[in-house]
């Protein structure tokens, strides 16, 4: 029979599955980690901190999309891969954008020299959505 602390883990494995092995803080809250908890799991390396209130799984395997994962939970889920970034991940262009490119909607208020970002609000015809992320579609306005 699992164990409360199994259980939690198996919750927060299963939110991280998702998303690349990536997981928020306010995520593992709502599974049922307190702040504490995250505070010593991170310090114990259980989890690594990858950002502010973002976390990833230290066994999940490296892939060249993680980085939209990681942004797209930076933003809330609020940020779409588009512009530059999403010429790449299309496979339409051979540049590789210094920034991720993100659309974020109106009033977005986050800022980070990592990222491009542009205002703009999309259909859902214009994604296409990932495993953890997404980006605008080639047809796309952005």
């Amino acid at each position: 029979m699992p164990t409360p602390r199994q259980d939690l883990r198996r919750a927060l494995h299963a939110v991280a599955f998702q998303q690349a092995g990536y997981f928020t803080a306010a995520q593992a809250l709502e599974v049922g980690y307190s702040y504490q908890a995250q505070k010593y799991h991170a310090d114990a390396g259980n989890w690594l901190r990858v950002d502010r209130a973002l976390f990833r799984l230290p066994e999940w395997p490296a892939d060249a999309d993680d980085v939209y994962v990681r942004w797209s939970l930076w933003s809330d889920g609020r940020g779409v891969v588009s512009h530059e970034s999403a010429l790449s991940v299309h496979g339409l262009s051979d540049v590789d954008p210094i920034k991720v490119h993100l659309t974020v909607p109106p009033g977005f208020g986050a800022v980070d020299d990592l990222v491009a970002l542009h205002v703009d609000v999309l259909t859902e015809d214009e994604l296409e959505r990932r495993r953890g992320w997404a980006v605008t579609t080639p047809c796309a306005r952005s």
